[in-house]
């Protein structure tokens, strides 16, 4: 599994419509979510490892649990930024992800959001830029 920090230079260049932080940070919080489908269907293959997943799905989610809707056999798809980028603070930012549940034939739309938090660190005398990501429900 990857690590919830990834340090990365940062530079904000225009591609088409969005900027270069806007596809950074999309893909970024599109990555930590597939992170938690992905455990969350570990844990319903495997319940003799759950207490450690539900520790992994605790440190990606902000306040609690995020539950998909369905059993275990769950697809995800179409996973899709929704309304650009809600600028919390200088340091934190908010994505909306939209994503299709398929389930038995049924697509059912839901969504969670991302909170990126960057944060400038200085690894051997050079500035990086470090971001955190955590999936939420509101």
């Amino acid at each position: 599994m990857k690590s919830e920090n990834s340090a990365v230079e940062f530079k904000d260049v225009i591609t088409g419509n969005k900027t270069f932080e806007s596809n950074k940070f999309e893909n970024l919080s599109t990555q930590k979510f597939n992170d938690y489908i992905d455990l969350l269907k570990l844990k319903d293959k495997h319940p003799e490892f759950k207490a450690d997943i539900i520790e992994q799905l605790q440190s990606i989610s902000k306040d609690s649990l995020i539950h998909i809707r369905g059993a275990s056999n769950f697809l995800v798809k179409n996973i899709r930024q929704e309304n650009g980028i809600e600028h919390i603070s200088d340091s934190v930012q908010k994505i909306k992800l939209v994503y299709d549940v398929v389930l038995d034939g049924r697509k059912i739309e839901d969504s969670v959001f991302a909170l990126i938090t960057t944060k400038v660190i200085v690894i051997d005398d050079k500035e990086t830029v470090s971001n955190k990501v955590k999936l939420l429900k509101e």
